[in-house]
Parts: C-alpha cells; sequence; structure tokens
C-alpha cells in the first residue's frame, strides 16, 4: 500500500514537472529548473531507499532513516524548489502589477477619447445647428420683408439642404 502510493506519488508529480517544463520560461527560471534537476537524483535515491525499507516492511529500519537520512536526501531539492517557487511568485507579483498598470493606462485612454468623440460631436452639431439657424432666420426675414410690402428681397443661401431651397425659392 505505501509503495503503491508513493508510485503514484512519484508519478503524479513527474508529468506535473514535465507539463510544467512545457510552458514558456523565463532565462531566470531556467536557471533555477536547472538547480531543481541537479537536486533530483539525490531525492530519487532517497525515494528508492524509502520504497526498499517499506517493500521490506522493516519498520524499526525505516523510522530511524525518516528521522536521520531523509532530510538530508530531500534538502537540496527542497531549496532548488522554494528558490523557484519564491521567483515564480515575485514574477507573479510583478506581472499583476505591470497588468493593473496596463489597465488603468488602457481606461484613460478610452475615457479621453470618449471625451474626445464628444467634444467632436458637440462641435459639430453646434456647427449644423448654426447654419440651419442662421437659413432660418433669413428665411424668416424674407418672408417679413414680403409681408411688409418688399417683394424685391433676395437672400443668398450657401445651403443646398431643404432650408436652403425655401430661402432660394
Amino acid at each position: 500500500d505505501g509503495t503503491s502510493r508513493l508510485d503514484a506519488s512519484l508519478k503524479l508529480a513527474a508529468e506535473m514537472w514535465n507539463a510544467y517544463l512545457e510552458t514558456n520560461l523565463t532565462e531566470e527560471e531556467k536557471v533555477k529548473i536547472a538547480a531543481v534537476d541537479a537536486a533530483f537524483p539525490a531525492a530519487r535515491d532517497t525515494a528508492a531507499r524509502i520504497e526498499a525499507l517499506i517493500k521490506a516492511n522493516n519498520p524499526a529500519s525505516l523510522e530511524p532513516y525518516l528521522r536521520t537520512e531523509f532530510g538530508a536526501g530531500t534538502e537540496a531539492l527542497e531549496q532548488s524548489l522554494a528558490d523557484l517557487v519564491d521567483y515564480q511568485l515575485a514574477e507573479a507579483e510583478r506581472l499583476t502589477q505591470e497588468a493593473t498598470t496596463l489597465g488603468s493606462t488602457l481606461s484613460w485612454s478610452i475615457i479621453m477619447a470618449s471625451l474626445a468623440a464628444i467634444i467632436v460631436s458637440l462641435a459639430a452639431s453646434i456647427i449644423v445647428t448654426r447654419r440651419m439657424k442662421n437659413a432660418l432666420i433669413a428665411a424668416v426675414d424674407m418672408t417679413n420683408a414680403v409681408a411688409d410690402g418688399d417683394l424685391n428681397v433676395h437672400v443668398d443661401s450657401r445651403s443646398a439642404d431643404e432650408i436652403g431651397q425655401v430661402v432660394d425659392g
């Protein structure tokens, strides 16, 4: 039972490690991985020794081995893995900060672009409204002059739309 659990744990660890090695790794991460790889043989030897003691069904030998020699066989692996994890956590923090900064910059860019679009739309509507208003004022002035009996009134219209046609008509 103990050896099958140990084998399953080692197999899962190997699968996860190989999947991790398939990801995009930084150069610094590759250096740390090399240290982990260098520490693996001693840890494998330790695991093989534990497996042999379990298979021998000798608890009297297993317990002292676990108390005294197990740590020495796995210490380098534990330290190199801890260094790798510390690097990954620091890198994750850096990337999180970078993403936060990028998100903030993007938000401000969207806000500024929206404000610019609003200002351009407002300016365009003011220009169009003034042109229509001026043409309507000219049409009203012409209509009032005709109502007052001045039939020689003429207004120059620069507009080609319906209001310009009324003024020119």
